[in-house]
């Protein structure tokens, strides 16, 4: 079950209908032209996923916070995904698809990203997820997030930290302004 996002005129039209209507024609997705920028992304984005699922055939492991853990599950789960390991220790298991990293988690050193690439998944920071969702699986983007060693993961906390440091803590990193412009 989900909740379709539907515009007021909608409920308009089923009040001077006397009934409730059929409510693809006022999906926000069937008006996208009528939004600029961001807007008309998500609206697409919603569209989209709703006749396809995000994740259908993903294995992924999820290497984050607890308290992270059970959003980007449900996320994945309800895309047609599965979680196979959320918990260290990880290990290569058959099939496994997608590695997803919190690069400020503090287990991510455990996770096995050489062997991960070997055995041909995908590794990405978590970061990822949102920006796939509403933009699809670009290259471009795929490689703005990706995990190419363990090294990788040491050195982008670091930079993270940097940029938090010199923003003031304001969450926005130079790293993520310039992924956000290459959309």
């Amino acid at each position: 079950w989900y909740q379709r996002r539907v515009r007021a005129s909608y409920i308009e039209a089923c009040r001077e209908k006397g009934q409730w209507l059929d409510e693809t024609r006022f999906t926000l997705d069937k008006f996208s032209d009528n939004y600029e920028g961001k807007d008309k992304n998500l609206a697409k984005a919603s569209g989209k996923w709703r006749e396809q699922k995000a994740f259908a055939g993903w294995r992924v492991i999820l290497c984050c916070s607890e308290a992270k853990i059970k959003n980007f599950k449900g996320i994945i789960t309800a895309g047609g995904g599965v979680v196979i390991q959320e918990k260290p220790p990880y290990s290569v298991l058959t099939g496994t698809t997608h590695a997803l990293v919190d690069t400020r988690c503090s287990n991510k050193h455990e996770l096995p990203v050489g062997a991960l690439l070997e055995a041909g998944a995908t590794c990405v920071m978590l970061d990822y997820i949102p920006d796939y969702l509403v933009y699809g699986a670009k290259e471009r983007l795929l490689q703005a997030y990706q995990v190419t060693s363990r090294s990788q993961l040491v050195a982008s906390s670091s930079q993270q930290k940097r940029s938090l440091d010199q923003n003031g803590g304001n969450g926005t990193t130079p790293s993520k302004r310039q992924r956000m412009s290459k959309s």
